[in-house]
């Protein structure tokens, strides 16, 4: 960040829209003009010289002097690792700075020496000072301000959260799909001492600096999607490294309700290095003569250079088909690459009132001046997020086919939603 306060074009890539909050935040303080750019909402500040974005925001026609990209190790993801792929080989500047994991070191060597450009390693030492407490910890003896619980679903955070409340523990929650500002007003009250404890995921991981003393792994298995696991000593090492990073504490401590050989295990062992990075879909195979649905399996089936794995491509193939169901009849007055926009929106496919707006601004988007402003679909904690996201939906969809944006009443309802699920919480 301090050089690229003094850059004259300058970007910030990072995987949250919170990080990239922080960033514009801190810069904007320090009176270094800088814009915020994701793909759910643009801050735009007038005479900006630096812009703070999600990595998938990457322009990469843009020249930068100073570019960063933050959290490269999560080029190892199948879903989304291609868009830090794409910044690490596509990025057009003077001063490229890639922060990452260890485990992530090789792998990006790798990539930088076939593109032929010359780089330096800094190895940053931690400042303070991490601590293994080997006796299990017990919630009603040992709870002490200053503690972060961890859990991996938002279930057993507002579980945990609603029973420490009933025993007069005032708690923050954090968890994945927490509006940005809802959760900088959670840190806020941690940081304010409003609160006593955190109650989080693994969302705490990245990029949330808070005055935590201790790490209590309160579960060592998370479900990845597929199956429930243990962690992998990388997770423990991201999740308990939050302990003692504030300055506030000269050392951090961590520890587990059961199960502390895990942790045991998971801070002594040497990381593995990751082998692959993954690489998205070419748009350019979008001019050959095929359906998007052949190409894209065609790609998918094909050998990869050694250390590139192909992304997964099974949610894009799953839009693709919503959207050949829905104008099926008349698929061929679309492009290829209008559709392949449309199917690239960052969508929850899981949740069936975000995947049926997406289907009607599908339907809708060519006969109409605007989409049709979402409207919020109840007053729980999960209609409220739901809507959040129909609002992101909303910014996103209309950017991405030209169409005009209610700002005002998006700020509006946007702010009013994050109110409302603050409250609630």
């Amino acid at each position: 960040l301090e050089r690229l306060k003094q850059a004259e074009h300058g970007a910030y890539f990072g995987p949250l829209r919170l990080l990239a909050l922080e960033v514009y935040d801190r810069l904007n303080s320090e009176h270094v003009p800088c814009s915020m750019i994701t793909g759910e909402e643009t801050l735009e500040v007038p005479g900006a010289v630096c812009q703070a974005c999600t990595v998938e925001m990457l322009n990469d026609h843009e020249y930068f002097d100073v570019a960063v990209v933050d959290e490269c190790q999560m080029a190892a993801d199948p879903y989304r690792g291609h868009n830090w792929t794409r910044a690490v080989l596509g990025l057009r500047a003077e001063e490229i700075h890639l922060c990452m994991a260890p485990e992530a070191e090789d792998i990006m060597v790798q990539m930088i020496k076939r593109c032929g450009d010359s780089f330096q390693i800094v190895r940053h030492k931690r400042s303070t000072r991490l601590t293994l407490e080997k006796k299990p910890y017990s919630l009603k003896r040992d709870l002490k301000k200053g503690d972060a619980l961890i859990v991996f679903s938002k279930k057993s955070v507002l579980a945990l959260a609603a029973h420490l409340e009933n025993q007069g523990v005032r708690c923050s929650v954090i968890y994945g799909s927490l509006p940005p500002a809802t959760r900088r007003e959670q840190v806020r009250r941690f940081l304010e001492r409003e609160t006593e404890v955190v109650v989080s995921t693994d969302a705490i991981g990245m990029g949330l600096n808070l005055p935590i003393r201790r790490i209590v792994f309160v579960e060592t298995r998370k479900f990845d999607g597929t199956a429930r696991r243990s962690l992998l000593p990388e997770e423990i090492r991201q999740i308990a490294g939050r302990a003692g990073r504030f300055g506030l504490y000269d050392e951090g401590f961590v520890t587990a309700i059961d199960d502390i050989e895990t942790i045991e295990d998971g801070l002594s062992a040497r990381p593995l290095p990751i082998m692959k990075a993954y690489v998205g879909f070419p748009e350019q195979l979008l001019n050959l003569p095929a359906e998007i649905d052949t190409l894209v399996k065609i790609w998918a089936g094909m050998e990869a250079p050694a250390i590139y794995e192909k992304m997964e491509v099974d949610e894009l193939l799953s839009l693709y088909m919503s959207f050949e169901r829905i104008h099926g009849d008349h698929l061929e007055e679309f492009t290829k690459q209008e559709i392949y926009k449309l199917i690239t929106c960052s969508v929850d496919i899981d949740n069936r009132l975000v995947m049926d707006l997406w289907k009607d601004y599908c339907r809708e988007y060519r006969e109409v001046d605007e989409l049709e402003f979402p409207y919020s679909p109840g007053t729980d904690l999960y209609d409220m997020e739901s809507y959040y996201k129909m609002l992101d939906l909303y910014f996103q969809f209309s950017r991405k086919t030209g169409l005009p944006v209610q700002e005002e009443n998006l700020f509006h309802e946007r702010r009013s939603t994050e109110e409302e699920i603050s409250s609630i919480l």
